[in-house]
């Protein structure tokens, strides 16, 4: 039985937590793990209540170099008060390579540093240390009723927490923004060097004359690493200052249904695409008539504007445009880009667009989440603490509008797994019934082998999982809709440790986990359920439709080739309505191309090609017939 779980976050990536192996790991939501400071895993998400620094010039109200231990007062309320801040003069003191030195813009005059790497011991082991710098002076912002706090900091996580506080009040009260914590960090493990933060304090310290700024810094008692601050200053926020944070699309039918973005998505699975963007307004006043277009490119091309809206100074609000309509979507690539403007002119028109951040494929059968280069994996863990690592179950969500067969599940096993390992991998209706229910319908099984694993990116093995109709004994299984839209595929092992790929991020409704459908469980009777932050790789291989485009657009037919199956050569007719360009080109499952071939300007009338697929490993591949541009696709299987 499919097991279901609920998880609310508080904000975007506060509740993450790194699990390392092999370099690279995905974050875990819910879970309270330890594990190795030596994970470098890849993200883009930025902190909740920053955002890049315009590169126009600000009013600067109040600046510090950090390079004055008089200008600040250091506060130890560790246990057995190991170390505090300190100014360091060295910038090649920052204990991470890949950090050092330090790129603040006065770093050679001194910055605000805390090592707690230096002080070595052990994770827990009863030496907290947690540490505060304040402004000595409080700052008089009055007459600046819009204001940002920016500095320049380096750091690199393991269960530390960094934030920053500010007081109007000179110290009476305090309002937190927080950097990291023990659950997890925004970004990467690493920070950028330096990484800039610009934070709007206006409702806080706006016009306020005993403002206080101060860092805090608490390792919760793990062997931590540093942070080092530089170049802290209060500027004066411009007037007319939009962002656009993030972009994001739903292939959706209606409300209730998870806005889930895909990096493929078949013919027979199109809706009308409809554009949502994350805009923040940073600048000192309103922004109406705030308008997001969204421009397409590719396969197909057209430019979407919304209707505008006013954002408020310091919001975050969702701006939306579209639909972009299915009907007569060619089969290919589609680039996105998400702009906002307002009726001012803005401070920092560079960061008002995001692009490439979503792009996408419409395919003729393949249905698929992640982008295909391999990222990383998950480490296995031994959670009921009984001394033996936990085998776990791996699932991932995808949405049915119309009725389908699936042909296969693809997924990418690395080479950590075991040669001879089982695999049990299901489908898991809407309702959490699995399909194969090991009594009226054997689970499917694989063995895998050692051609089936991969070793990095740049050389994914996408390993075929056939699912047979348990009704009838034919290949495939067949989705019904009405039961529901979304459906559950997992691939486990009941015994030993396994391991499945990760490539790029699975948020969804722009940037909520929760709803993405990408989950796991160990499977160790302990109940643990856990979502993730990127993607497994298990992709699906539905039906192929007849054409990737009407016949008619294309002033072509093609045909299926034969024989079909083959292991040898095979035939693949067309039919040209009229004289064209023609191009063939043969792919993968992966999307990798096999063979492509430029047949030149070809006359009206009955064609055929010839394919050898002898060189070529057994599997599912596809083929495209390239008119004057215009593509259709059908799928082949070499024996």
């Amino acid at each position: 039985m499919k097991r279901f779980y609920t998880v609310v976050l508080a904000t975007l990536f506060v509740g993450g937590f790194a699990v390392a192996q092999n370099g690279k790991s995905p974050v875990l939501q819910n879970s309270m793990l330890k594990d190795s400071r030596f994970d470098d895993r890849p993200s883009r998400t930025k902190p909740l209540n920053t955002s890049v620094i315009s590169s126009t010039e600000k009013a600067v109200i109040w600046s510090n170099t950090c390079s004055n231990a008089g200008d600040w007062v250091f506060t130890n309320n560790s246990l057995p008060a190991p170390t505090n801040w300190f100014i360091e003069p060295d910038p090649n003191a920052i204990p991470v390579g890949a950090l050092s030195p330090f790129g603040s813009a006065s770093a050679s005059d001194g910055f605000l540093f805390i090592n707690s790497d230096a002080i070595g011991g052990s994770d827990l082991d009863g030496t907290p240390n947690e540490v505060f710098a304040t402004t000595a002076t409080p700052i008089d912002l009055t007459g600046y009723p819009a204001v940002a706090l920016k500095f320049s900091h380096n750091y690199r996580w393991w269960q530390d927490t960094r934030e920053v506080r500010v007081s109007g009040d000179n110290g009476a009260t305090w309002t937190n923004f927080y950097m990291t914590d023990a659950a997890g960090y925004p970004g990467d493990q690493n920070s950028l060097n330096p990484q800039i933060e610009v934070i709007d304090i206006s409702a806080i310290a706006g016009d306020s004359s005993q403002v206080l700024v101060q860092f805090y810094y608490f390792d919760n008692d793990y062997w931590g690493w540093y942070w080092a601050v530089d170049d802290v200053s209060i500027e004066e926020l411009e007037d007319n200052d939009l962002t656009m944070l993030d972009g994001f699309w739903a292939n959706t039918t209606g409300a209730g249904t998870p806005y889930i973005p895909y990096s493929k998505m078949p013919q027979s699975q199109l809706n009308d695409i409809n554009f949502y963007g994350l805009v923040k307004n940073s600048g000192a006043v309103d922004q109406p008539n705030a308008v997001m277009t969204t421009i397409v490119s590719g396969a197909g091309s057209g430019s979407y504007s919304g209707v505008g809206m006013t954002v408020n100074q310091g919001s975050i609000d969702t701006l939306t445009s579209g639909p972009m309509y299915s009907s007569g979507m060619a089969n290919g690539n589609y680039m996105v880009t998400w702009t906002v403007t307002s009726d001012s002119a803005d401070v920092n028109p560079a960061d008002n667009t995001v692009d490439s951040i979503w792009d996408f494929e419409v395919t003729n059968s393949l249905y698929a989440r992640d982008p295909g280069v391999y990222d990383g994996t998950y480490s296995p863990r031994d959670f009921d603490s009984d001394g033996l690592t936990d085998p776990v179950e791996f699932f991932l969500d995808y949405q049915f509008y119309n009725p389908d067969t699936i042909m296969s599940l693809s997924a990418v096993f690395p080479i950590d797994n075991t040669v001879g390992q089982e695999l049990l991998y299901n489908i898991y209706d809407p309702s959490g019934v699995a399909v194969y229910d090991g009594v009226s319908a054997p689970v499917p099984t694989y063995t895998l082998t050692a051609a089936d694993l991969t070793a990095g990116a740049g050389s994914e093995v996408w390993v075929d999982l056939p699912f047979i109709d348990p009704m009838t004994g034919t290949p495939g299984f067949p989705i019904d809709p009405a039961l529901g839209e979304v459906w559950t595929f997992s691939i486990s092992n009941e015994f030993d440790t396994l391991y499945v790929g990760v490539s790029g991020e699975a948020l969804a409704d722009g940037g909520v986990w929760t709803t993405a459908g990408v989950s796991w469980y160990p499977l160790d009777g302990s109940n643990q359920n856990y979502y993730t932050t990127n993607c497994f790789m298990m992709r699906l291989n539905l039906a192929a439709s007849s054409t990737g485009v009407s016949e008619t657009e294309l002033d072509a037919v093609l045909g299926q080739n034969r024989p079909n199956p083959f292991n040898d050569n095979t035939i693949i007719p067309f039919t040209l309505r009229k004289s064209g360009n023609v191009a063939f080109m043969v792919t993968d499952v992966t999307g990798k191309v096999i063979e492509n071939r430029n047949l030149g300007v070809l006359g009206a009338g009955s064609q055929t090609i010839e394919f050898n697929g002898s060189e070529l490993a057994s599997g599912i591949y596809y083929y495209t017939l390239n008119v004057d541009g215009k593509r259709s696709t059908k799928k082949f299987v070499v024996e």
